[in-house]
């Protein structure tokens, strides 16, 4: 079973983006400090396009002996790429229920079906409950960039 802690950031990790995202500029979010970087908007537009790669993941993990994937990655995404144009409005009831099918899916697992393994490309084979970690963990990571971006010392939009 997926430790409490887990479970808690699961239902509940993802919500402060609704509350935080909203306090700004669209031009701020959308503001890149690094060129090479994504902005705040393109690492929420990441985590939009991303469950739907994990739950198919997941449920590949359910379907198939230890199936191994293959990098992900956003800059190529068609979902991503569109979603780095969607408004926030749009995105966000997106992040909402995918999230809660994520939640279903985690929820519904029987003990046996969450040691179910997966081979991650850099993490090895993992079990799908350490696969929900690793998203948890993932998304997590992409919060904190988002927050450090907004408080960056050379984003001259919150200089003002």
């Amino acid at each position: 079973m997926l430790h409490y802690s887990f479970q808690s950031r699961l239902q509940t990790q993802h919500l402060i983006l609704q509350d935080r995202l909203y306090k700004y500029p669209a031009e701020l979010l959308q503001n890149r400090v690094d060129p090479n970087k994504w902005s705040v908007y393109e690492n929420f537009a990441h985590l939009v396009s991303y469950q739907p790669v994990y739950l198919e993941r997941m449920q590949q993990i359910l379907m198939q002996p230890n199936p191994t994937f293959k990098p992900w990655s956003g800059d190529t995404d068609k979902n991503f790429l569109e979603y780095c144009h969607y408004p926030l409005e749009r995105l966000l009831p997106i992040l909402m229920k995918e999230r809660e099918q994520v939640i279903d899916l985690v929820a519904s697992l029987s003990p046996s079906e969450g040691e179910r393994m997966g081979t991650h490309h850099v993490y090895g084979s993992m079990s799908l409950l350490e696969w929900t970690e690793l998203f948890i963990l993932h998304e997590s990571h992409h919060i904190f960039t988002m927050f450090k971006l907004l408080h960056h010392p050379n984003n001259k939009l919150v200089q003002q």
